[in-house]
């Protein structure tokens, strides 16, 4: 009885560990851009001899989608449902010129993500606080903020919050600093508190007065703060070199060419379609050579053994790809639905959309959403979008036209491009612009948007 215990409790402990790393590699791969999910797709071929990438020159039609491991097209771009083809085995020296020509086409650019954990190899991680910080930096938004708590991460995980604590830490330590923060304050403050030459005035008026500061209320600061002119000139000084995106520094390289993962156009007069571009998402299967190879009477245990690992590994692999494709895919469809006033008329007809609306449509989780468009982009008539530029609240005009918060985000970047630098506007000129159209908005949202957009205050943007 004792024994069958102890088998019992090992197959359960076995079987959960599996699940484990099965689902931490199905959240990687829904998060990871197209271009990274090829590098993550060329590790996996690299380190499984069951896996093969499937190419151009020896797909075959003629099988349906249930006799494909991963069934996306090998087409650019593929409408949903694509068309599935079967595809024969390569030998194995084909299989490794393929590899390579696979590893070849991998677009070597330099990303926040790559930087981190280059740096983060410096640090004493055990491996659950690796992944801990793998999934803590692909959690952060294009300007290096991030929103939640670290039991939201933990949840999302299945990673301890002691991991998350851990991964926070060392985070804080990487370059550029104030990556990480939850807004604006926390991310100029990490800043000034790792420069070697730490200005304590300015430290106290990021930490303490902040809306002071951000209103460039000069005498209140005077009075509050007891300092001379002098030395809150300094500090104001020292403040306005900080960085309010310190994760921008990579997303601004011009050289980075982004492959959209959804393409929208029109369906016809009325209407718009979303497909799927598949330029950049691998297509691969297990080796049908492997395959017949794993049930040869001629293998001992052991070698069987390993080659049914692999194929279970290989195959989710190829399964979390499938889902990811699926996922984005019917997000695509949602987004569609329900911003077709932005496909018709551009950035002004942005309507209020949230992730817990689509979530719900779709019947899955609401972080299953935001993972999901995290790194990923939309290319339509008006340029390449990231996914989350469609998901926001909103506001109801005098008219009783709903309009996106990002609509509005986008009036405030339009008005502060075109304002004059000598006299910048300030967020109560902003207000009262946007009164005259019909939008009615407190001055703090306002405020809220701009710091949102990392857009300095008035004072800050005077030439």
């Amino acid at each position: 009885m004792a024994l069958n215990q102890h088998v019992s409790q090992n197959l359960k402990t076995s079987q959960a560990l599996t699940l484990n790393a099965q689902v931490h590699q199905a959240l990687k791969i829904l998060q990871v851009s197209s271009s990274e999910l090829r590098q993550l797709a060329q590790e996996e071929l690299n380190t499984n001899p069951l896996l093969e990438e499937v190419t151009e020159e020896n797909k075959a039609p003629g099988t349906s989608a249930t006799e494909l491991d991963f069934g996306g097209s090998i087409d650019s771009v593929t409408p949903l449902p694509g068309d599935r083809y079967e595809h024969p085995s390569l030998s194995l020296e084909q299989n490794l010129d393929k590899q390579q020509y696979f590893f070849d086409s991998i677009p070597m650019t330099s990303s926040l993500i790559e930087s981190l954990n280059s740096q983060a190899i410096l640090f004493d991680m055990s491996p659950k606080e690796k992944e801990a910080f793998e999934f803590f930096v692909g959690s952060l938004d294009e300007s290096g903020f991030w929103k939640g708590t670290l039991v939201d991460l933990a949840n999302a995980s299945a990673l301890p919050v002691k991991a998350f604590q851990k991964a926070w830490q060392v985070l804080k330590e990487l370059d550029p600093p104030g990556l990480g923060a939850k807004d604006l304050q926390e991310c100029l403050l990490l800043q000034l508190r790792r420069d070697l030459q730490r200005n304590a005035l300015a430290e106290r008026l990021v930490s303490d007065y902040f809306q002071l500061l951000l209103h460039n209320k000069v005498k209140e600061m005077l009075d509050e703060t007891e300092a001379s002119k002098e030395a809150l000139d300094e500090a104001l000084a020292v403040i306005g070199g900080l960085n309010p995106a310190p994760g921008r520094e990579f997303a601004e390289d011009t050289n980075t060419y982004i492959v959209p993962d959804i393409i929208v156009s029109r369906a016809d007069e009325q209407t718009w379609k979303a497909v799927l571009s598949n330029e950049y998402i691998p297509q691969l299967r297990i080796s049908q050579e492997y395959r017949q190879l794993s049930v040869s009477s001629d293998l001992n245990e052991q070698t069987r053994s390993y080659l049914k690992e692999r194929m279970r590994s290989g195959r989710d692999f190829i399964n979390a790809i499938k889902q990811r494709q699926e996922t984005l895919g019917k997000i695509g469809d949602e987004i569609v639905r329900y911003q077709e006033s932005f496909f018709n008329q551009g950035p002004s007809g942005l309507k209020p959309l949230t992730m817990a609306m689509v979530a719900e449509d779709l019947n899955v989780h609401e972080t299953t959403v935001s993972r999901a468009i995290a790194n990923k982009h939309l290319r339509c008539p008006f340029g390449i979008f990231p996914l989350k530029y469609f998901f926001s609240g909103g506001f109801t005009t005098e008219t009783g036209e709903a309009l996106a918060s990002t609509a509005i985000k986008e009036k405030i970047a339009d008005m502060v491009a075109a304002e004059d630098p000598e006299k910048p506007l300030s967020d109560a000129d902003m207000v009262a612009r946007l009164g005259t159209n019909g939008i009615k908005i407190a001055r703090r949202t306002i405020s809220k948007y701009r710091e949102a957009l990392n857009i300095p205050p008035a004072y800050l943007r005077k030439k």
